[in-house]
């Protein structure tokens, strides 16, 4: 179960800023712990996840803890810092980095809410029939093989009674 929570965390780190972390969690049914009918407890209870419906995007910045000036004050110090993951003495490189962020900068929470509505916080909602998406026609059509178990039986009856309610509302 481990391995599975760390390959999650992976994916969420590698995908957010790739445009597919939406559609990841989507598959992975993240958001609610709703479970689908004939099975027992939702995606997110089996893996020992907490839902993300009800919580919120944060977000920081890093913010310099002396006073800003119009000349660069840790020119000298960042000129003094080098990385190179083929040193000899690179833990001590990566330690060396770590202290210039500690003693130079803090996190510091965001003024405003990342998604806000009147400067409040929007908690976020993703209702489970969100996660069923049905193919568009033309792809249906396209494919012999397919079979969409009255699809288009059930498409044809919907867009009736849709035509019945159109034409009553004119009377």
């Amino acid at each position: 179960m481990l391995a599975i929570v760390a390959c999650l965390y992976e994916r969420r780190v590698e995908l957010a800023y790739e445009g597919k972390r939406f559609w990841d969690v989507q598959r992975w049914m993240l958001y609610s712990d709703e479970a689908l009918p004939g099975i027992n407890g939702g995606t997110v209870s089996k893996l020992g996840l907490t839902p993300i419906n009800g919580t919120q995007r944060t977000g920081y910045y890093l913010q310099y803890k002396n006073v800003a000036t119009k000349t660069d004050p840790l020119s000298s110090a960042r000129a003094a810092i080098s990385v190179d993951p083929d040193s000899a003495n690179f833990s001590s490189q990566i330690d060396a980095l770590a202290t210039f962020y500690t003693d130079n900068f803090v996190f510091t929470n965001l003024l405003t809410p990342m998604d806000n509505v009147n400067n409040v916080a929007a908690q976020i909602k993703f209702n489970p029939n969100y996660y069923i998406m049905g193919l568009q026609t033309s792809i249906l059509t396209q494919n012999n093989w397919l079979q969409a178990n009255g699809w288009m039986e059930r498409r044809n009856r919907w867009n009736l009674q849709l035509s019945r309610i159109d034409l009553m509302s004119k009377q």
